[in-house]
């Protein structure tokens, strides 16, 4: 089945294959954060992937109720999709819905009838997918053992590329962040590589610099796996082969001139995210209570003072505007959204989605095989 959507009139640089389905929030915004997308960047084509009737309904409804939106279906297809994976599903027992919204967005790039994919659903079954061949799902039986085998034994695996804002409106970027929970030393330094090679390709900086996120910044802090890493990429950095600063540790990521991307394994990186996110709410949570204990006039006076800066607190630090985070080595450029993303943060993973197709960054600059970058 020929997508409505393609390059070919030139009006189209970017086509994102875009997973309805699997969100928390459900269909409505799930559609509505898509044809936000689509009404921000003309030049984007957007393929969303779930229950056909539904989305039928669903864009049908949002359309009436914002008609200036209708304009943007001329960018847009729909491809239906039979199941969902669940948000507690094991990616093993995930891998066998072959004609679930995940598999069919893998299978839309794998045939180049979308640049990339993106998806709010269970993040270890994306990575999953996001790592097969086109050839598992065309099995008319699934040799489900012998795939997670060889997907289990590969030398190195995907990493979760996060975006974190920073002092003076600046963005920092920490890798892993949901991919590895315990990888070896190897993984970490691949990391380094393919964290360098996309700030030199999707943001443009020359040369990046390249931390190891650890407890301390003196050599030989951490375990054996980061000590390991550390002599690794320190052997690389004398020899010019990467720009690596050594150990840093979380405070430094929210620093100016310290570096540009941090290297972690994911439980590291996934723990320093959720704790930031929870330090700026319980922060903004004391002000609040901070003002309502004072008396009525101060309170009056501090409420109207202070809304500026929470307002300011918040914006700087609001990640939803970043959108996803981008899976490094992959089979497929792939872009990994909280589950329980709302409407702004899906809109924005599309538009990131986008941004990677535009840079043209490929997972083949990856190899995923041999622990090296492709030149």
């Amino acid at each position: 089945m020929d997508l409505r959507v393609s390059k070919d009139a030139g009006a189209i640089d970017a086509i994102v294959a875009y997973d309805v389905a699997s969100a928390e929030e459900g269909i409505e915004a799930s559609v509505l954060g898509g044809l936000k997308a689509l009404e921000r960047d003309p030049k984007l084509g957007l393929v969303f992937v779930g229950d056909s009737n539904r989305l039928d309904k669903t864009a049908g409804y949002l359309i009436r109720k914002n008609p200036s939106l209708e304009a943007v279906l001329q960018r847009a297809d729909f491809r239906h999709a039979a199941s969902v994976v669940g948000m507690a599903e094991h990616p093993a027992r995930a891998l066998v819905k072959t004609n679930s919204s995940l598999a069919v967005c893998v299978n839309l790039v794998h045939d180049s009838e979308a640049d990339i994919w993106t998806s709010p659903g269970n993040s270890k079954a994306v990575v999953a997918y996001s790592r097969l061949d086109r050839g598992y799902f065309d099995k008319n039986t699934v040799s489900l053992e012998k795939e997670c085998f060889k997907m289990r034994t590969k030398a190195l695996k995907p990493g979760l590329l996060a975006r974190v804002p920073c002092r003076g409106g600046g963005i920092k970027y920490v890798c892993d962040t949901g991919g590895v929970v315990d990888p070896s030393s190897d993984i970490l330094v691949n990391y380094a590589f393919m964290t360098s090679k996309y700030l030199e390709l999707v943001i443009g900086l020359e040369y990046p610099r390249i931390a190891l996120l650890n407890i301390g910044s003196e050599p030989g802090k951490g375990g054996l796996i980061y000590r390991e890493a550390y002599d690794e990429l320190a052997r690389l950095g004398d020899s010019g082969v990467l720009n690596f600063v050594g150990n840093r540790e979380p405070k430094d990521i929210f620093k100016l001139g310290i570096a540009d991307g941090f290297v972690s394994d994911a439980q590291v990186g996934n723990t320093f995210l959720k704790a930031s996110e929870a330090t700026v709410d319980f922060m903004v949570d004391m002000m609040r209570k901070a003002v309502c204990e004072q008396h009525l006039l101060r309170r009056l006076v501090a409420a109207y003072s202070l809304r500026p800066v929470k307002r300011a607190i918040k914006s700087n630090t609001d990640t939803t505007r970043f959108g996803g985070a981008f899976l490094l080595g992959t089979r497929y450029n792939t872009v990994l959204t909280h589950g329980a993303a709302g409407v702004d943060e899906l809109t924005g993973s599309i538009l990131y989605s986008a941004r990677i197709v535009r840079s043209g960054v490929s997972q083949d600059l990856f190899d995923v095989s041999s622990g090296h970058l492709r030149s």
